[in-house]
């Protein structure tokens, strides 16, 4: 996987971009921001769900934000006012750019169950579990649970022929999306993409 090429330093090799001695250099686009430790709610600021409606009812699936995501802001004000009920910062709004150890080790998922993923855990996980460079017939219950058991609690409805209602949604409509991982993936490389200098790109 590209990413992981570009990015991943290990004791036995070193990332292309620090080979070109641009890794200190760059500052990296962050389109998440800091996950809010008071939220209750599962987050993964890096993607959307995206509702579609088909003709048996309609479909879910996580999307990149791309450069959809929200311009450089401050926290919410709901985030703000959690904040300063809990005595603690306000956590970073989006739009910023980050030295790279920063923005690499950031948290960027929480599933509320195992924890929190950073950007390496996610590309690290892609390439080398889940088919990116080869596939790990052990995913790890952390991984397993975030890629193939919906451990973001993400559900919707969807509006089936001869419903008049949305009380008359059930569990047998309810529609879950696949892993987010391909598309926070995707938005990790977006933020890359948008961050190196113009000469580069």
């Amino acid at each position: 996987m590209s990413l992981r090429v570009l990015l991943h330093d290990t004791p036995a090799s070193e990332s292309l971009l620090k080979q070109m001695q641009l890794k200190d250099s760059i500052r990296f686009r962050d389109s998440a921001g800091q996950l809010d430790p008071g939220n209750l709610a599962t987050g993964w600021p890096l993607a959307m769900a995206r509702f579609s409606m088909t003709e048996d009812g309609g479909s879910l699936e996580f999307a990149p934000l791309l450069g959809d995501g929200p311009p450089i802001g401050q926290p919410s004000p709901q985030q703000q006012i959690r904040a300063l009920i809990q005595g603690r910062k306000a956590p970073r709004g989006p739009g910023f750019h980050l030295p790279f150890d920063d923005w690499w080790n950031q948290p960027v998922v929480d599933d509320k169950q195992g924890g929190e993923f950073t950007r390496k855990q996610l590309v690290m996980f892609l390439a080398n579990v889940d088919g990116g460079a080869h596939v790990d017939p052990l995913l790890g219950e952390r991984y397993h649970a975030l890629s193939r058991l919906n451990s973001l609690s993400v559900q919707a409805g969807a509006m089936t022929e001869g419903m008049e209602d949305p009380s008359e949604i059930n569990e047998e409509n309810l529609l879950t999306p696949g892993s987010p991982v391909p598309a926070c993936v995707r938005q990790i490389a977006w933020e890359f993409l948008v961050s190196l200098p113009a000469n580069l790109r």
